[in-house]
């Protein structure tokens, strides 16, 4: 059984998801021309849906996302990147 303190702190989190969704779509994140570029967007999202301080500082602006872990196929071209804080 769901008590009323889970159920308010499980909106709480759907509505910072969907603020920074849309936060994500308003700064075109989504929008780009270069796959390189997709996946640092990528990661970037990846990294603020799954933590609440990178969620934070996103929603405040604040561009402090660093990129590390980059994984490279045979011809050069990026394949991999993790963001991190």
């Amino acid at each position: 059984m769901v008590t009323p303190e889970n159920i308010k702190v499980y909106d709480i989190r759907r509505t910072a998801v969907i603020q920074t969704l849309l936060s994500c779509l308003n700064g075109g994140y989504f929008e780009c021309h270069k796959k390189e570029d997709a996946l640092y967007n990528k990661a970037i999202i990846s990294l603020v849906l799954s933590d609440s301080r990178a969620m934070d500082k996103f929603l405040a602006g604040d561009d402090c996302f660093r990129f590390r872990g980059h994984k490279r196929d045979r011809k050069g071209r990026l394949v991999s990147v993790e963001a991190y804080i």
